[in-house]
């Protein structure tokens, strides 16, 4: 039987795990992918990207409230199979949540700049990165996505 004390740590443990996602995904991720993305626009003079980092209040209200709610509930099913299922959840939507973002940056994932030879001609060049970035938040999502179930196979049961 599981005491009320037991619950609510679990609670207070959900809580702590869901802010962590909303700080890593919703924070951390897109201010890292804003950073690099403004710092290569302006090395490689492409001029600026589509638009700043924003996200509105109400999106963010709704996914702060589903990493919230992935993250008590994953924590209070901890030795249930739906518990590293919630968590990896947790990562998925935090993988999309930072490709939604991004796409908003980067329309298209299209990087274009024009660079001028001489006075009579130009190089236009555009490369799409798409894909380089999809990968690359994938790669930062996959240990959120393998590791809870990893953990519950190789815990012992009672």
């Amino acid at each position: 039987m599981v005491s009320v004390r037991e619950v609510v740590n679990e609670v207070l443990f959900g809580v702590i795990d869901g802010l962590i996602y909303v700080l890593l995904y919703v924070y951390i991720v897109p201010l890292l992918f804003d950073y690099i993305l403004s710092y290569f626009s302006s090395a490689l003079s492409l001029g600026t990207l589509s638009q700043p980092l924003s996200v509105p209040l109400s999106e963010l209200i709704i996914v702060i409230a589903l990493f919230e709610g992935i993250g008590i509930t994953s924590r209070i099913l901890r030795g249930h199979i739906l518990g590293p299922t919630l968590r990896a959840l947790g990562s998925l939507l935090g993988l999309i949540f930072v490709l939604a973002v991004v796409q908003d940056i980067m329309p298209n994932g299209v990087i274009a700049g024009s660079y001028a030879l001489s006075s009579n001609s130009y190089v236009t060049v555009k490369v799409d990165i798409d894909p380089l970035l999809v990968a690359f938040v994938a790669a930062l999502a996959l240990p959120g996505i393998v590791t809870p179930f990893i953990d519950y196979f190789l815990t012992e049961r009672d």
